[in-house]
């Protein structure tokens, strides 16, 4: 039987951390509760939106095309970012042949290349998660490369004493030990990420929450506007928060050593 104590204990660690927001909220409710300003509508019709919208065909055509582009190219940018960082990180020859090319890469703003994007792939889902990926690989493959060299060189000797397979020193050693700094490439990847995945659903697109966004603003819809934002705000935070607990499952053996 579990102890009380635990319990009581994450109960007041959920209070400790959404008071602010539940202070806020009603703070925003009741002050925009007469609101005739067009812009800011009350926070009522803002829920009521939110309500028919995201938990009706808007859950179909919206939510669901975006989040699997979304899972499509970071789960893409996680693979290549991954396997390339280390393939640079262990040869140094062919980092020098491709880091021109990276660099410039690197340094190209992903929103400029939609025009572009558009011209070559079309409107289609290939266009968007191609440039998810894009933003989303960079933060990956950089911190993968310095996870990877920083390895201390006495590991890298005990595997070559052991005659340690090249599949078991890729998945038993080099993965666990720079996986914590490239969960930080990771954790910066999902936001960027989801920035990219709304700034190409704005343009030539016909579904997902962009889209939604951008032709309730064209309609001067506010109240559907701020359903939309809001919609956003909360995907982020419950990315960040699930990600947050696979990161720690995931890394509960340094819990463990320390």
């Amino acid at each position: 039987m579990s102890s009380p104590r635990p319990v009581r204990s994450r109960l007041a660690a959920v209070a400790w951390a959404a008071w602010l927001p539940i202070v806020l909220v009603g703070v925003w409710w009741f002050a925009s509760a007469s609101s005739t300003l067009p812009y800011f509508p009350p926070l009522s019709e803002i829920v009521t939106s939110f309500r028919e919208t995201w938990f009706g065909p808007g859950f179909v055509d919206a939510i669901l095309p975006s989040m699997a582009n979304w899972a499509a190219g970071v789960g893409l940018a996680l693979v290549v970012g991954v396997a390339l960082g280390t393939a640079l990180a262990l040869s140094r020859r062919l980092e020098q042949i491709v880091d021109p090319l990276l660099q410039f890469a690197r340094a190209l703003p992903v929103v400029a290349l939609i025009p572009l994007s558009l011209v070559i792939l079309g409107t289609g889902t290939e266009q968007k998660v191609l440039l998810i990926a894009f933003s989303a690989l960079w933060p990956i493959l950089l911190n993968t490369v310095d996870a990877i060299r920083s390895i201390h060189p006495e590991i890298w000797q005990t595997t070559r004493v052991y005659s340690v397979t090249r599949g078991n020193v890729f998945f038993r050693v080099l993965l666990p030990g720079a996986f914590p700094q490239i969960s930080i490439g990771i954790r910066v990847s999902l936001s960027v990420s989801l920035v990219v995945m709304i700034a190409s659903e704005i343009y030539a697109s016909t579904q997902g929450i962009g889209f939604y966004v951008i032709s309730a603003q064209q309609q001067f819809d506010t109240v559907a506007v701020w359903s939309g934002v809001i919609l956003l705000g909360l995907i982020g935070y419950l990315v960040t928060v699930a990600y947050g607990r696979v990161e720690a499952r995931i890394l509960r053996w340094r819990r463990s050593a320390d």
